[in-house]
């Protein structure tokens, strides 16, 4: 699979709105990466990593529909994650992948 971005997300603590459990690769969350609208992504973390509710992890990000987002990303942009409308994380861009996305390229 081609990822589109790699972050480091941090989930909000269950007391502060989050989760309730944990997650590990495969979570599928929505992504605020531009103001207008919500991107659905699948989410993969590193061998064996379980991120609880509080914690913080990197993560490999590939996005449903990169095509709609040219040049929305470069290093260090930040971005809420979300199940529909209730934000459970937020994260920082520290890699792109995919050229299209690229603010640096468009």
């Amino acid at each position: 699979m081609d990822f589109d971005f790699e972050a480091n997300v941090t989930f909000l603590t269950t007391e502060n709105g989050g989760r309730k459990g944990p997650v590990t690769s495969g979570y599928a969350p929505s992504h605020r990466i531009v103001d207008w609208t919500l991107s659905d992504g699948l989410h993969e973390y590193p061998e064996g990593v379980w991120v609880k509710p509080g914690e913080s992890s990197s993560v490999r990000i590939k996005l449903l529909r990169p095509e709609l987002y040219p040049g929305s990303l470069w290093i260090g942009k930040s971005f809420n994650v979300q199940e529909g409308g209730k934000v459970v994380g937020t994260g920082v861009v520290t890699r792109v992948l995919n050229n299209t996305l690229n603010k640096e390229l468009n």
